[in-house]
């Protein structure tokens, strides 16, 4: 996720997608929202009703018919922190794994697609607060 100055490796965008995962070891399907995403890798959010396991593997389902194209199935937890709540809510770094090369290359569009769009938008707000409207300098 990080390269060796710390600095991360992908670019991530915000997302709100719903989804349904499992950790390989449990037959009990839980939901919960991926909240950001990258091409390596994503935020999962959720409430835990078992222990989940640092290192351990995840399959994960879009309910959202869109996402369903380029959500990776399988990831694994790479760190996991708990609410200070008696809820139960959980957050959780996953990468991605056997990555289906279909499914990689459908998220790595929708990632550089979300990049490109909100790099486009930051440039013109930019322009815009330092330089104002054209029309109105002389």
């Amino acid at each position: 996720m990080f390269n060796e100055d710390g600095v991360r490796r992908h670019a991530r965008i915000r997302e709100a997608i719903p989804v349904r995962w499992r950790a390989l070891d449990s037959d009990h399907a839980q939901e919960g929202m991926i909240r950001n995403l990258s091409i390596s890798g994503m935020l999962l959010e959720g409430r835990v009703h078992a222990p989940l396991a640092k290192n351990g593997f995840l399959d994960i389902e879009s309910l959202d018919m869109e996402g369903a194209s380029f959500i990776p199935r399988r990831a694994k937890i790479m760190w996991k922190k708990s609410a200070q709540s008696d809820k139960g809510y959980f957050s959780c770094g996953l990468e991605f794994v056997a990555l289906d090369p279909a499914v990689g290359s459908s998220l790595e569009a929708r990632v550089e697609a979300r990049v490109t769009s909100m790099s486009e938008g930051v440039d013109f707000n930019v322009l815009e607060k330092y330089l104002g409207n054209a029309e109105n300098r002389t």
